[in-house]
């Protein structure tokens, strides 16, 4: 991070981020919420370690409440998603299962 991370650029790179985020968690694209997270996650370190959180706190407020709801439907999203991959992989093993039992009885 080369620029010094104001409340002005840092912050709305990091909602810029987190709708990114949502956007890609939406489209079940997790590899890349993965990869932006990891982005966010260095910016905003970096955001709170060059600014006095005092100084801007209630500015953000808005934004840290919008970032956490992002945040819970990325998971609702990623939740959903795992449960359907486990039924996936469920019916796909009944199959095998299936084809096994035919497989030992032909």
């Amino acid at each position: 991070m080369g620029i010094p991370l104001t409340t002005e650029n840092g912050w709305d790179e990091v909602a810029r981020l987190t709708e990114s985020m949502l956007m890609h968690a939406e489209a079940g694209e997790w590899e890349q919420v993965i990869l932006i997270e990891s982005d966010r996650q260095t910016l905003m370190r970096h955001f709170f370690e060059q600014n006095s959180i005092a100084s801007f706190a209630s500015d953000i407020a808005d934004g840290i409440s919008q970032i956490m709801e992002s945040d819970r439907k990325i998971m609702r999203l990623g939740k959903t998603g795992l449960n359907q991959m486990s039924k996936h992989l469920q019916s796909i093993n009944t199959g095998k299962q299936a084809t096994d039992a035919y497989k030992a009885f032909s």
